[in-house]
C-alpha cells in the first residue's frame, strides 16, 4: 500500500519543481546571512555594553569598542538585506502596486524586482572593486583592512540577487 502511495506521489510531481539544490542553497545562505547578523549584533551589544561598564563605573575607555561597533552595523545592515529579501520582508511602498489591476500589478512587480537586481549587480561590480582597492588601507584603531569591513556590500548585494532569482524560480516551478 506504502509502495502504491509513492508511486502516486512520484506522478504528480511537476517536470518543472524547483531543484532541490537551489532550494537547500537558498536556505543556507538565508541561515548563514542571519546568523552572522545575529553574530554580529550579539558582538556590537556587549562591546557597548562593556564600554559604558568601563566607562562610567572603572573610568576608563575602550578605545576599540565604537570603531568595532560601526563596522559590524555595516555588516548587519547588508546581510540583512539578504534575509530580509529571503523571507518577503523588505520595506516597500505599495501604494501604487496596490492601485493597479491585478493584470498590470504583476508585470509592475517584475519591472521593479528587475530594476532592483540590476542596481544590486552594480553595487556587487563596485562593491568588489571597493573591496579590492582598500585591502591595505586598515582600520584606526584595530588594524583591519578596510577591506574587509566593505566585504560585507558585495556579499549582501549578492545574497539580495540570489534570493530575488531563487524566489521567481520558486514561482515559475509552482506555477508549472
Amino acid at each position: 500500500m506504502n509502495e502504491q502511495k509513492d508511486n502516486q506521489n512520484i506522478k504528480n510531481l511537476s517536470p518543472r519543481e524547483r531543484p532541490r539544490w537551489l532550494a537547500v542553497v537558498d536556505d543556507v545562505i538565508g541561515y548563514v546571512g542571519q546568523g552572522a547578523s545575529v553574530i554580529c549584533l550579539v558582538v556590537v551589544l556587549v562591546s557597548i555594553f562593556s564600554q559604558v561598564f568601563c566607562r562610567f563605573l572603572l573610568g576608563f575607555s575602550l578605545i576599540w569598542s565604537e570603531e568595532i561597533g560601526r563596522y559590524l552595523l555595516i555588516w548587519i545592515s547588508f546581510l540583512g538585506l539578504g534575509v530580509l529579501v529571503k523571507r518577503k520582508e523588505m520595506m516597500s511602498i505599495r501604494m501604487v502596486v496596490d492601485r493597479l489591476p491585478t493584470g498590470l500589478a504583476i508585470p509592475f512587480e517584475i519591472f521593479a524586482d528587475a530594476c532592483s537586481v540590476f542596481f544590486m549587480f552594480i553595487v556587487l561590480f563596485y562593491g568588489f572593486r571597493l573591496v579590492r582597492d582598500t585591502m591595505r588601507q586598515l582600520t584606526i584603531v584595530t588594524e583591519f583592512p578596510m577591506g574587509l569591513v566593505y566585504l560585507a556590500i558585495p556579499l549582501g548585494a549578492g545574497f539580495y540577487i540570489f534570493h530575488v532569482v531563487a524566489g521567481y524560480i520558486k514561482k515559475l516551478a509552482t506555477k508549472g
